[in-house]
C-alpha cells in the first residue's frame, strides 16, 4: 500500500506491460502521467449491490 509513501517507483517495462503498449517510443507515456500530476481522477465501480458507486 502507498498509504504512508510519497514516492515509488515502477519499471518502464511493467507499465508497458500493464496497459500493453508496444512502443519504445516512451515520451507519450510520460506526457500523460505528468498530466495525472495535476488531475482529480473519479473511480466509479460497483457496490456490493452491483449499483454504481464514485469515490
Amino acid at each position: 500500500m502507498l498509504e504512508d509513501e510519497t514516492d515509488f517507483e515502477f519499471s518502464w517495462s511493467y507499465f508497458k506491460s500493464l496497459i500493453d503498449y508496444r512502443s519504445n517510443d516512451l515520451d507519450p507515456l510520460k506526457r500523460g502521467l505528468k498530466s495525472l500530476v495535476t488531475k482529480e481522477i473519479e473511480w466509479i465501480r460497483p457496490d456490493k449491490d452491483g449499483k454504481e458507486e464514485s469515490w
